[in-house]
């Protein structure tokens, strides 16, 4: 298989390296653009190792001006806490999100967020606010434990107060390093990452076997975070989407077989 331009073969094989509980969605997109797509998760979403200071943050998110949610995975995680919690958000707090994907979830748990118009990055979220005004202000700011460490310190310089509780691990979901090898060498054309972490999870997981993938292997990545992280293993990025989201890669990997 190929995905060089002119070329009539059969569509490329994507590899889907999201969760298991997000794969479909990017398997369905892919398969409407016309290609194959194949699941491997690379990543396991769980708690925090103590989740005391966020499940308080979240009791108190009256005491807040801002809520900040960066992730689908943050949203779900602190939504599902506050409808068990039986908590309400005020109306007085604004939800602030990174991108199309998180504002429509929050839209259909029946939230109304605000987020950067197109910079779908940390960069942009701190743009927004400094745009917006935020000097004073109380952020909560419920964020993996492997987040970089960019919007909490570029907050607090513009004057807000914040806290960034921890409010969920990014873990390695297999350590089933032959299976993933013998479909990169019999089955895959393309390797898709959604996040730095699952560039850092796939590396970890091959180990000295990461010689072995064929050079036929593309990479194709969300956004350029993810991209940097992939050129820091010697990943080569052949795709990289724009804007920087599902709907946007999933379109930049149609255009390789147009």
């Amino acid at each position: 298989m190929s995905i060089e331009h002119g070329v009539n073969t059969a569509p490329p094989c994507v590899l889907v390296t999201r969760p298991q509980h997000q794969a479909q969605p990017f398997v369905t997109a892919l398969e409407h653009a016309g290609l194959h797509a194949e699941v491997f998760p690379l990543i396991e979403i769980v708690p925090p190792q103590d989740p005391a200071p966020f499940e308080t943050t979240l009791r108190h998110i009256a005491d807040y001006d801002a809520l900040l949610l960066t992730s689908v995975n943050a949203v779900n995680i602190v939504l599902d806490f506050v409808e068990r919690q039986t908590i309400q958000v005020p109306a007085h707090v604004q939800l602030v999100c990174v991108g199309p994907a998180t504002q429509k979830c929050l839209q259909q748990r029946g939230y109304t967020a605000i987020t950067p118009a197109h910079n779908f990055t940390a960069e942009g979220v701190v743009e927004l606010f400094h745009t917006r005004g935020v000097t004073a202000q109380r952020v909560l700011y419920p964020r993996a434990e492997l987040a970089r460490d960019v919007i909490a310190p570029a907050l607090r310089e513009l004057g807000a107060q914040v806290d960034d509780p921890i409010a969920y691990r990014t873990l390695a979901a297999t350590s089933k390093s032959d299976v993933l090898l013998d479909m990169l060498e019999h089955r895959i054309d393309i390797v898709t990452f959604t996040s730095s972490s699952a560039v850092h999870n796939y590396v970890a997981l091959l180990g000295e076997q990461i010689a072995l993938v064929p050079e036929r292997i593309r990479y194709a990545s969300i956004g350029p975070i993810t991209s940097a992280t992939a050129c820091e293993y010697s990943l080569p990025i052949a795709v990289e989407a724009n804007p920087y989201t599902i709907t946007g890669l999933v379109a930049a990997l149609e255009s390789t077989i147009a």
